[in-house]
């Protein structure tokens, strides 16, 4: 499906923003309310290594410090600015078109985390002052280039230059959280206890451990998200699940080549579409946990609607990645798609049931081991934690 050249040319202006002042906006207000909504002893900081060209991000333990690649934030902020533009043309494709029918269809009446076509219309006011700010600004700046480029108008089109920034905005904010939740979690003191002689059995105690700062960075996350209004909406759950399926794919890529063949990964960080289901599990046991809480104003949505959402999310960000790739139409489904489907599903839930007792024994010895002597915070709700582990043990086959 060749895209809109008139896409790109948006993209090219958009090329022009300054994304390090951007990043540092959103670094700035996450450590500022994590200190203020966490009660941390030392200041938190964070530095983009403008010189590295590796796609890393760390935790400098010494100085209390995030540490991201400028390269990073590039592809974060690169692969956030074309995912909506890609998006809007997706309703050509005839097996996303079906598989969004089949959702409607399967969770018909039930869903109010709805299945929309194209980049889904987000309320204003659930978004950020930061992504409605840098929308304004963008808007503004090429309000002269649109005169003369009509062309490009749907591209600078509101709602989908809000998408781009609040992708951009939530993104970040995971990885940020998730570097600091092995801080949080001990992760260094928790490697030097838990250690095997062979290969596969240290993958999987690393892989463990980068679940279980997944699944802290997006209670971190999601407590942001909802820090004014106590509700998170469709648009920035969507949008947040498109992002991280995104940087899961950017960072395979960086480490693995395009795909992995298997759904069971060597490496220290889970195969893409695997760890894309940690994450679907993580938000829905957070999600519960707050619509159990009596302060919280976000009661009635079904769980099976963020379910589809997550998917649909997981499936629209593996077509974004075969077209910006140039994947023929006429090539197979990718591999990614195809390890999400009904044939790989007992292979998929038995890699993730497999991780299990790794993830439960690093989280007791963390619960059990003496807090991070920085930070004053919990550590995580262990109804959440538990939440997590039964999504896990009852994932839907819904492919």
């Amino acid at each position: 499906m060749p895209l809109n050249s008139s896409y790109f040319t948006g993209v090219e202006v958009y090329d022009n923003l300054k994304i390090s002042e951007y990043a540092s906006d959103v670094l700035t207000n996450l450590c500022k309310w994590a200190e203020e909504s966490h009660k941390v002893k030392r200041e938190i900081k964070f530095t983009i290594r403008e010189n590295s060209y590796n796609l890393n991000a760390g935790f400098n333990y010494e100085k209390n410090t995030v540490v991201i690649n400028y390269a990073l934030i590039q592809e974060i902020y690169r692969n956030c600015m074309l995912f909506p533009l890609y998006k809007s043309e997706m309703s050509d494709i005839d097996e996303l078109e079906s598989y969004v029918a089949y959702l409607r269809y399967q969770f018909r009446s039930r869903v109010l985390f709805h299945v929309e076509n194209g980049v889904p219309r987000i309320k204003r006011h659930y978004a950020s002052d930061f992504s409605k700010e840098k929308t304004k600004e963008a808007i503004e700046k090429y309000n002269e280039v649109l005169k003369e480029k009509p062309f490009l108008q749907e591209s600078f089109e509101e709602n989908n230059t809000l998408a781009r920034f609040i992708m951009f905005e939530l993104t970040l904010t995971f990885l940020f959280f998730h570097e600091i939740s092995h801080h949080f979690q001990s992760h260094d003191l928790i490697k030097s206890n838990f250690n095997a002689d062979a290969i596969e059995e240290k993958n999987k105690q690393q892989q463990a451990r980068e679940i279980l700062a997944d699944l802290q960075a997006m209670d971190l996350t999601f407590a942001y998200i909802t820090r004014k209004n106590k509700f998170i909406d469709s648009g920035n759950a969507y949008f947040l699940h498109c992002g991280l399926n995104v940087l899961f794919l950017i960072l395979h890529h960086n480490n693995n080549g395009l795909y992995s063949e298997r759904i069971h990964s060597l490496g220290n960080h889970p195969n893409p579409v695997l760890r894309a289901q940690f994450i679907r599990c993580a938000f829905i046991a957070i999600f519960i946990n707050h619509q159990k809480d009596p302060t919280t104003d976000i009661v009635g949505h079904e769980i099976l609607g963020l379910t589809v959402l997550a998917l649909k999310a997981l499936f629209c960000a593996d077509i974004y990645w075969c077209l910006l790739l140039g994947k023929e139409e006429s090539d197979e489904r990718s591999v990614f798609m195809d390890q999400s489907s009904d044939s790989h599903y007992n292979e998929l839930y038995k890699e993730m049931v497999s991780l299990i007792n790794y993830i439960e024994l690093q989280h007791k010895f963390v619960m059990h081991s003496k807090k991070n002597i920085d930070y004053e915070m919990e550590l995580l709700n262990q109804k959440v934690f538990d939440e997590f582990i039964s999504q896990i043990r009852n994932t839907p086959n819904v492919f």
